[in-house]
């Protein structure tokens, strides 16, 4: 069996989980014990298959813009104009930078597991903050999810693993101090660009002066990277993805059908959409749902969506649909992440371009989007 099916094959069993452990929590206790103990041992068990298979995880292209970038900065060189340069915020450099004291042969590795802890950390944190019962099977739940495992550590993508660990650190600091999240808020965006969606929490009557504090701590901190590194930031950072089209959304289908698509203007309507419409439909105080929407309506909209994105909101969403014991919503999230899975096999790592599978599955995926959609806009609510 390929190494590529298997990987689907955890996909679809960790998937299933969500709505199970809903329908047997209250009636099969015991086989909630049970499967904290199989989720442990799958969380010690992905680590160790880290440190077995290092020498790949290295050997990745993403892997080696990490060890680039990290090494110019911490040798004061631009990392915007590397051979490997960066592509991502100014702070996402900084935050690398400490993979350098890393042995050679380990540093993707042992990063990605430092960050995979503090997640967990993060994750279990936020979950007490919720009616569910059980902080620590939520925790487990999230944290085992292979979306993060193979996007974030395995895949060498520690970009948007840093930035989905942002995303919720602020879910869980906004619920204690909106002054301090309109700090973590630009630092998401710091980080990548796309942060800058979270934003959407802040444009409600009294948090204006929140939102200008946002919005200036991100001028500025584009201000002093741009004066630090040149134009080839701005482009880098903000146009260097700009003209690709690809993946599971809206703008792929019409890119197939069509060939073509004016792709920056619907780039920036990505980006805005997301940030004006969930606060103007979700007027009631729900920083969770008014999060998860936007990012959503981003996935959607975007002209770029590839499965590994769907880490940056994995955590949130999944806390989010244990938490409201939403059935619906967790089906909805199996969907996408087993349709995201199955496009990346079928699609993206085949030699061949079968226009009626990439379809098929884009149109799923899209779907299970709206239906997550569906649920946070008009489904039912147990808490705030």
């Amino acid at each position: 069996m390929e190494v590529k099916t298997v990987v689907t094959l955890v996909f679809l069993i960790y998937s299933i989980l969500y709505p199970l452990i809903i329908f047997f929590r209250v009636r099969y206790h015991y086989l909630v014990n049970l499967l904290k103990v199989l989720l442990i041992i799958s969380y010690v068990g992905f680590i160790i298959v880290y440190v077995l298979n290092a020498g790949y995880i290295e050997s990745r292209v993403d892997a080696q813009f990490f060890i680039s970038v990290s090494k110019a900065v911490v040798d004061g060189v631009n990392p915007y104009t590397n051979s490997l340069s960066s592509y991502y915020g100014p702070l996402y450099n900084l935050l690398i930078a400490p993979a350098t004291l890393i042995p050679s042969g380990f540093k993707v590795v042992c990063y990605g597991v430092i960050a995979l802890l503090i997640l967990t950390l993060i994750t279990y944190k936020l979950s007490k903050r919720t009616p569910l019962e059980d902080p620590s099977l939520i925790t487990l739940l999230t944290v085992c999810n292979p979306v993060i495992h193979y996007y974030g550590i395995a895949l060498a993508q520690i970009d948007d693993l840093l930035l989905s660990i942002a995303i919720t650190l602020t879910s869980l600091i906004i619920l204690y101090s909106e002054v301090l999240a309109s700090i973590t808020i630009p630092v998401a965006s710091l980080i990548k660009p796309t942060g800058v969606l979270l934003l959407s929490t802040l444009l409600r009557k009294g948090r204006v002066k929140l939102l200008i504090t946002s919005l200036l701590i991100v001028v500025v901190g584009n201000a002093v990277a741009l004066s630090l590194y040149g134009y080839v930031y701005l482009y880098n950072v903000y146009l260097g993805h700009g003209s690709r089209v690809g993946g599971l959304s809206i703008a792929s289908l019409i890119y197939i059908l069509y060939g073509e698509i004016p792709v920056t203007p619907l780039s920036i309507a990505s980006l805005v959409m997301p940030i004006l419409i969930p606060p103007l439909i979700l007027k009631h105080r729900d920083d969770y749902r008014i999060m998860i929407t936007s990012l959503e309506l981003f996935y959607i909209l975007t002209p770029l969506n590839l499965p590994e994105y769907y880490l940056w909101l994995t955590p949130l969403l999944s806390i989010y649909a244990l938490a409201q014991n939403n059935l619906r919503l967790c089906i909805a999230l199996t969907l996408s992440i087993t349709s995201g899975r199955l496009w990346q096999e079928f699609i993206q790592s085949s030699t061949t371009f079968n226009p009626y599978i990439h379809t098929t599955l884009t149109i799923t995926y899209i779907i299970a989007q709206l239906l997550v959609l569906k649920e946070l806009l008009i489904g039912r609510r147990k808490h705030t």
